[in-house]
């Protein structure tokens, strides 16, 4: 009789293509936009509105973060200069999560929501708007994975799939830096799961619980994502290999960007 003897790397090799079929079959990265031949970005309203349903179903029928209203939407004032990607659950054809990335203002340095919120919190930062993006409405509607029936791998899989979205619109944008605030159980949810870490720049501030300012480069998150094999890297490189990410490899964790 002969006993097979699976390495380790073949058998983390088969887990992945298990896991990457299983995302493949299941989810799509969409996002709420496109470049015409200038470099331009081009809204995609319908798609928009779609993000917005989401945002109105996490923030204000699943919580009470945001007031309710009867349009089923969830909107501010940086919306019209923000660019939008979602995840889309191909089996249903149903969006279950969203990510927003608000751009630098003209002529207006660090006219972000987070400085808005925490500018006495935050120091003086020593960057070039021009440089950072905002991401915020990085959310996913329960009642919408609940109508999807998933699986718990499915399930598993939406975060790191809007994850790859987030990386994939800031990208588009030629920013080098991240800022934003985040809670506290998702600060420790990307380390403990997908080995990001953040750089903090101030002190965390009350805000629907507690939250903490942060501003990173990508250099910081390739270091972290480098560091440790995760289904995050997995999908980033599965996607970056169909032309949906682009700048970065697992072997060379690098967005393009300086």
């Amino acid at each position: 009789m002969v006993t097979l003897d699976l390495s380790d790397s073949f058998c983390d090799l088969y887990r992945v293509q298990a896991n990457l079929t299983a995302y493949d079959d299941t989810f799509q990265i969409v996002k709420a936009y496109s470049c015409d031949e200038r470099g331009a970005f081009v809204k995609d309203t319908a798609l928009e509105q779609e993000a917005l349903k989401i945002r109105y179903d996490a923030y204000c029928a699943e919580h009470d973060f945001e007031p309710d209203n009867q349009f089923g939407i969830e909107s501010d004032e940086y919306d019209d200069r923000a660019l939008m990607s979602l995840v889309r659950h191909k089996p249903t054809g149903k969006y279950v999560a969203t990510v927003r990335f608000i751009p630098p203002k003209d002529g207006d340095d660090f006219d972000f929501p987070t400085i808005r919120a925490c500018e006495q919190m935050c120091p003086q930062l020593s960057i070039n708007s021009s440089h950072c993006a905002e991401i915020s409405r990085l959310c996913i509607s329960r009642a919408r994975l609940h109508d999807a029936d998933m699986s718990k791998q499915e399930a598993s899989m939406v975060f790191p799939a809007l994850l790859t979205a987030s990386f994939s619109v800031s990208t588009d944008l030629k920013v080098s830096h991240w800022l934003g605030c985040m809670e506290t159980p998702l600060i420790k949810r990307l380390k403990r799961f997908y080995n990001i870490d953040l750089d903090w720049v101030g002190d965390g501030f009350e805000h629907h619980g507690t939250r903490s300012p942060f501003i990173t480069k990508f250099d910081t998150i390739d270091r972290s994502l480098h560091e440790r094999h995760t289904i995050l890297r997995d999908i980033i490189d599965f996607e970056h290999a169909r032309g949906i990410t682009w700048g970065y490899t697992s072997s060379s964790l690098n967005f393009g960007l300086s």
